[in-house]
């Protein structure tokens, strides 16, 4: 049964704009685009590099190129140089067949020596990551970290290391440990990592959380010194917090079809069924700081265990890349004036969160506070109780939306009057029902409800 809006008695209400739209951090694909990343993580799975650089006809299934800025992907390598494979038998690990885990292209994190892999990212305060990646080992074992956290004013790079070529040592940049590389060394010889051994993610999955001085240029850090540029407590020294997981896998080969293969391990959203509901318990989240804008969500070499030349192990092999993804969860609460009560589901009202069947249910004095995956639309309902339907009027809803750089929110007030509603009689209640444009941002709905005769000030 279709009703006519009611009209509002005595309201007062401040009416800013009629929509609660907003399109930021929106993905960004266009050739043209330069670091950091909005929003989201680029190419995780190395497909927009099978252009000229490495060409589908190439012979070759393997090839080393040094990423544009349009690539979003940087390297701490001196040599600048990544490497990427496409399916081969026999080309990296005789015998042994090699299929990237999704698409055409996998990387191997380490070229021609041991590095991290890096982007940027707009971040929103107050969002949460959830990611997920695949990793093999290219022979034995290999072992990664995923650091993720502030990005810094200086970029990641390397200090001056020594490595042995051909049986010489030799120093310079190409055998450096960038910061990400200092961090994990700095854990293993601290005792904070355990387990890095065994297959699968160190610590029984939970993410170790380090706190170090601001980046410095070659390596460095700032004011260190003391050559102590890591704690795992913060303090006006140690301002940088970093939260990183430590992967390895082994046995890399398995036989499928009377075939041996490359064994790729799945972790985070990869290892998932995919509910499509954030589990805040989860060891595969990243929840990002408040004011932190930009964040560095970086991928590095942390042990690789192939064949060795003279005793000494070679670090320019190891561990494979593919499919790395980052969802993002936008923060969004809830609340209502007395009077009247709301429910905020999806938009096709499956929403089997705390609350009602078809989403959170909302009252005065009891509001609420969730996440909602980013792109996602919502369906909103204010709800008029059947006693109360010849005395109170539902004056509509105020959006408020953060703002992307961090610098406040815009408020809206969509008026239930607005077109956009519907209105229903559901057992004697009277029901205001729309559905509001994608999430891309961290969203407050107060939902505005008057008594007559009374004056509600808002």
């Amino acid at each position: 049964m279709k009703l006519k809006a009611r009209t509002l008695i005595l309201a007062v209400v401040i009416l800013l704009a009629v929509s609660c739209q907003v399109s930021v951090f929106a993905e960004d694909t266009g050739s043209g685009a330069t670091q950091p990343a909005a929003g989201k993580l680029q190419n995780g799975s190395f497909e927009t590099f099978g252009d000229s650089r490495f060409p589908q006809t190439s012979s070759s299934k393997y090839t080393q190129v040094i990423p544009k800025e349009t690539d979003y992907w940087k390297t701490t390598a001196y040599e600048k140089k990544m490497e990427l494979l496409r399916e081969n038998t026999g080309v990296y690990i005789k015998g042994v067949k090699i299929t990237p885990r999704d698409g055409e292209i996998a990387a191997e994190l380490n070229a021609d020596e041991e590095s991290s892999l890096y982007q940027v990212v707009d971040t929103e305060p107050s969002s949460i990551y959830e990611w997920g990646i695949s990793h093999a080992a290219r022979v034995k074992s290999d072992t990664m970290a995923i650091i993720i956290g502030p990005n810094q004013d200086v970029a990641p790079s390397k200090n001056i290391g020594e490595g042995v070529v051909s049986g010489t040592t030799v120093t310079g940049y190409k055998y450096g440990r960038d910061q990400m590389m200092q961090m994990v060394t700095w854990l293993k010889s601290s005792g904070a990592i355990s387990d890095y051994d065994s297959a699968g993610i160190a610590n029984g999955g939970k993410p170790i959380t380090l706190y170090s001085k601001k980046f410095a240029d070659n390596g460095g850090f700032e004011d260190n010194a003391d050559n102590q540029p890591f704690s795992m407590t913060y303090s006006g020294t140690y301002t940088e917090k970093w939260s990183i997981w430590v992967i390895t896998d082994g046995a890399n080969t398995v036989t499928e079809d009377g075939k041996t293969v490359l064994k790729w391990g799945d972790y985070g959203t990869n290892a998932q069924s995919g509910s499509g509901e954030l589990n805040l318990d989860e060891y595969y989240l990243y929840n990002v700081p408040s004011g932190q804008n930009e964040t560095l969500f970086a991928f590095t070499s942390v042990e690789t265990e192939p064949a060795t030349e003279g005793g000494v192990s070679n670090p320019t092999y190891g561990n494979f890349l593919d499919s790395v993804n980052f969802k993002i969860y936008r923060s969004l609460s809830g609340s209502t004036t007395p009077n009247g009560s709301a429910v905020i589901g999806a938009s096709d009202g499956s929403s089997s969160a705390e609350g009602a069947e078809t989403g959170h249910e909302i009252t005065s004095g009891n509001g609420v506070k969730t996440y909602v995956q980013d792109g996602s639309k919502l369906t909103i309902r204010a709800e008029i109780a059947a006693a109360d339907k010849d005395e109170v009027s539902f004056a509509g809803v105020y959006c408020t939306i953060q703002k992307p750089d961090g610098s406040g929110a815009e408020k809206n007030f969509i008026p239930a009057t607005d077109e956009g509603w519907t209105i229903t009689e559901e057992e004697g209640k009277i029901v205001y029902t729309r559905v509001l444009d994608k999430v891309e941002s961290a969203v407050d709905l107060h939902f505005v409800f008057v008594r007559s005769p009374r004056i509600t000030y808002d």
